[in-house]
């Protein structure tokens, strides 16, 4: 039997998690952003929309990771000023998503994932068995 490969480098998007609405509920919502590379991580991607500062100069990457809070209304970050904790980019939840078509007929199929976090939860949509996950 010959091994089939599909490459899932293109076509993902990424956006913040809103903790009141289950996760099969955010892909029909509005709010992602185009992943401009992948593989990608949250800082790189939040870096090249110009939502955080580049973690390289200064003390930016403790101000990202400690000092900065997401600011809805105008789609920037902003500092923390009234001295509660607020969370950093490392301590929300961050969601990637993509579709792709399955064709391959076969009793025995791999989903590989290379470089995944530490932490995360990966949910494969089928409209026959609803979501399956697997962390």
């Amino acid at each position: 039997m010959t091994a089939a490969t599909t490459e899932l480098n293109s076509g993902w998007q990424w956006k913040q998690r809103d903790a009141t609405v289950a996760i099969g509920d955010e892909l029909g919502r509005l709010g992602w952003t185009t992943a401009s590379a992948m593989p990608s991580e949250i800082h790189l991607e939040l870096m090249k929309v110009g939502r955080v500062p580049d973690p390289y100069i200064a003390d930016n990457e403790h101000k990202i990771q400690c000092e900065f809070a997401r600011d809805a209304s105008v789609g920037s970050w902003r500092e923390r000023t009234n001295g509660s904790h607020v969370l950093g980019v490392g301590e929300r939840e961050w969601l990637y998503a993509t579709t792709f078509e399955f064709t391959h007929n076969s009793e025995h199929v791999e989903l590989v994932f290379e470089g995944l976090d530490t932490l995360c939860h990966i949910y494969l949509v089928d409209r026959a068995s609803g979501y399956r996950t697997q962390s």
